[in-house]
C-alpha cells in the first residue's frame, strides 16, 4: 500500500510539473463577421410625384400699350455701336433719265462698302457716295456693308433707267 501511495503521489506530482510548464490557453475574442443589410427596393409608389395644387390666375388690369421705339440712323456725330447700312438716294423703284446715278447713303464709319462690287469710300461719319452706270430699263443695285468683326449688311434697290 505503500507502495501504490508513492505511485498516486508520484503521478500527482508529474501532473502538477507537466500542467505548470505548459500555460493554460486564455480563451481569446474571436469576432462573428455581421451580416450586411440588403438593400430594400423602394416601392414603385414611392418614387412616383405627388402633383402640387397650382394657383388660378387672377384677372388684371387692361394691358398697357407697349412702346417700341422707332430705329433711326444716327446722326453723323453719333458712332453706333453695331453695323447699319442706310441708302439715301437713289430711292428704291425710282425711275431715273441719266445714264449715270449717284448712290448715296450712311454706315458705320468704319464699315467697308461695295455697290455692285465696286468699293465706295466711306468718310470719317460714315457717309459715302459712288457712281453707278445703268443699261436701259431696270437696274438691280446691290450694296454691302461689313464690319472687322464680320458682320455684314446688305440692301437691294431697283432703278429704271428711261432714257429721254
Amino acid at each position: 500500500m505503500a507502495r501504490s501511495l508513492m505511485l498516486v503521489l508520484a503521478l500527482t506530482v508529474v501532473c502538477a510539473v507537466a500542467c505548470s510548464s505548459s500555460p493554460t490557453p486564455t480563451p481569446t475574442a474571436v469576432s462573428t463577421p455581421t451580416p450586411r443589410p440588403t438593400a430594400t427596393p423602394t416601392p414603385v409608389a414611392a418614387l412616383t410625384a405627388t402633383p402640387t395644387p397650382r394657383s388660378t390666375a387672377q384677372p388684371t388690369a387692361a394691358p398697357q400699350p407697349t412702346v417700341v421705339a422707332t430705329p433711326t440712323a444716327p446722326t453723323p456725330t453719333e458712332t453706333p455701336d453695331t453695323l447699319f447700312l442706310n441708302v439715301a438716294s437713289p430711292a428704291n423703284e425710282s425711275v431715273v433719265s441719266a445714264k449715270e446715278v449717284e448712290v448715296k447713303g450712311q454706315t458705320t464709319p468704319d464699315a467697308v462698302v461695295t455697290v455692285d462690287s465696286q468699293i465706295a469710300e466711306v468718310d470719317a461719319t460714315g457717309g459715302f457716295a459712288v457712281k453707278v452706270t445703268l443699261e436701259e430699263g431696270p437696274n438691280t443695285i446691290e450694296l454691302l456693308a461689313s464690319d472687322f468683326q464680320g458682320n455684314q449688311v446688305s440692301q437691294v434697290i431697283m432703278v429704271v433707267y428711261v432714257p429721254s
